[in-house]
C-alpha cells in the first residue's frame, strides 16, 4: 500500500527564526495499521518494527533535502541529554538530545507528553526535551538548555516551541499527585505550583496544566518570555490529528501510536 502523504502541524502563525526548521508530525501519513493509525513512529509500542521503520524512511524523505540523517533517542521518562550523532549507530537512552551539526534532525516522541524544541540560531545550537510530568518536575528542560549552553548557547538567545500536548481541561490527576508538586514547589516566578491545578465545583476533580508547568520551568532558565511560544493543541482532544495515550486508555481502544516533535540546522 502506498504511504498517505504526511501532514505537518502549521506553525505558519508562528513567528519561527531562519536558519533552522522546526517540525511536529501527526497521525496523518505513514502506513502504520491495527490502532496506530498511520504515522506512528515508535517502535517500542507494540507496532510492526518493519512498518515503523518504513514509516521513519517516509518522514526523512519528506524532510530531505534539508535534513540528511534523522536521530532518535530511546526515552525512559528521565532528565538525562545526549548529544547528537550518535557513535555506531547507538540509540541512546535520554529524554533530551541537542546538536551543532548542520541537517541532522534530533526529536522527541509523545503522545501526550510535552515536546519542547529549542533553538540559538546565533551561535547555531538546537535541542528537543521530551517532558512528561516526571521528567518535567526532575529538571528535563534544565539539562537541555545547560547541555546547550556547553555547545555554546546563550539564554536570551535560545527560541522554544511547545508543541502539542495533553491540556489542563483533559489532564485529570489525584490529590497525591497535586501534593507531590507542592511539596517539592520548584518554581521560579514564586506564585507556587498551586496555580498548575484546577478543581470542580465540588473540588472533586483536579486537573493539571502540563504545558504551563513546562513554560514556567523554560522562564525559569531565564529564556525570555518573548521567545517561548506554544502551537496550542491538545493532543487529546483532536483525535484526527494526533496519538494520546491517555485518550486511548480512558476509552479502552489499546494501541497507540507516537508523534514526532523535530528540529535542525539548515
Amino acid at each position: 500500500m502506498k504511504n498517505q502523504e504526511i501532514k505537518f502541524v502549521s506553525l505558519k502563525n508562528i513567528a519561527t527564526p531562519d536558519g533552522v526548521k522546526f517540525f511536529f508530525t501527526t497521525k496523518i501519513g505513514g502506513n502504520s495499521k491495527n490502532g496506530y493509525e498511520g504515522l506512528n513512529l515508535g517502535l517500542h509500542v507494540g507496532d510492526d518494527p518493519k512498518t515503523v521503520k518504513n514509516n521513519r524512511k517516509a518522514l526523512l524523505k519528506a524532510l530531505t533535502p534539508k535534513a540528511q540523517e534523522l536521530c532518535f533517542i530511546n526515552q525512559v521518562h528521565g532528565t538525562k541529554t545526549v548529544v547528537a550523532p550518535f557513535a555506531d549507530n547507538v540509540t541512546p537512552d535520554a529524554d533530551g538530545v541537542v546538536t551543532n551539526k548542520k541537517h541532522i534532525a534530533i526529536g522527541v516522541m509523545t503522545a501526550d507528553c510535552v515536546p519542547i524544541l529549542f533553538a540559538d540560531v546565533k551561535n547555531r545550537v538546537v535541542g528537543a526535551a521530551h517532558a512528561g510530568w516526571r521528567g518535567a518536575e526532575g529538571g528535563i528542560v534544565e539539562s537541555v538548555v545547560n547541555k546547550m549552553q556547553q555547545l555554546g548557547a546563550k539564554t536570551d538567545k535560545i527560541f522554544a516551541i511547545i508543541g502539542p500536548a495533553i491540556h489542563q481541561e483533559n489532564y485529570k490527576v489525584d490529590a497525591q499527585f497535586r501534593d507531590r508538586f507542592i511539596a517539592q514547589d520548584k518554581n521560579i516566578s514564586g506564585l507556587g505550583c498551586q496555580r498548575f491545578f484546577s478543581y470542580d465545583r465540588k473540588n472533586v476533580t483536579i486537573r493539571f496544566d502540563l504545558p504551563g508547568y513546562v513554560r514556567d520551568r523554560l522562564v525559569g532558565m531565564q529564556l525570555l518570555t518573548q521567545n517561548i511560544v506554544d502551537v496550542d493543541l491538545c493532543t487529546y482532544l483532536n483525535d484526527n490529528m494526533f496519538f494520546s495515550h491517555r485518550r486511548n486508555t480512558t476509552q479502552g481502544e489499546g494501541a497507540c501510536g507516537r508523534q514526532m516533535g523535530g528540529i535542525f540546522l539548515c
